[in-house]
């Protein structure tokens, strides 16, 4: 008995680091400006959408809309919306 070859073509997820940067402002925004970088994916985040964020995340440090920091060596890191960031409505 003859078997077809199995070829599956699966659609990769687009991901853009202006959508996650919409996004995280979001998360931040309805968790009062502050938030555990982790508590931002869920267990079936994808490789490429962790990056992606991790990306929107170093993005919004360097226009300085958010702060991070951690509480000790090792601990969680944690997003902050900048108390100054007057680009709310932008």
């Amino acid at each position: 008995i003859e078997h077809a070859p199995l070829i599956a073509n699966v659609a990769r997820e687009q991901y853009t680091i202006e959508d996650k940067i919409v996004s995280l402002l979001a998360i931040l925004k309805e968790n009062n400006g502050n938030i555990c970088f982790t508590a931002v994916f869920t267990p079936k985040t994808s490789k490429a959408e962790l990056i992606t964020t991790f990306l929107a995340m170093l993005e919004l440090i360097k226009i300085k809309r958010i702060s991070v920091y951690q509480t000790g060596l090792f601990s969680p890191i944690y997003l902050k919306i900048n108390e100054n960031d007057d680009t709310e409505n932008k």
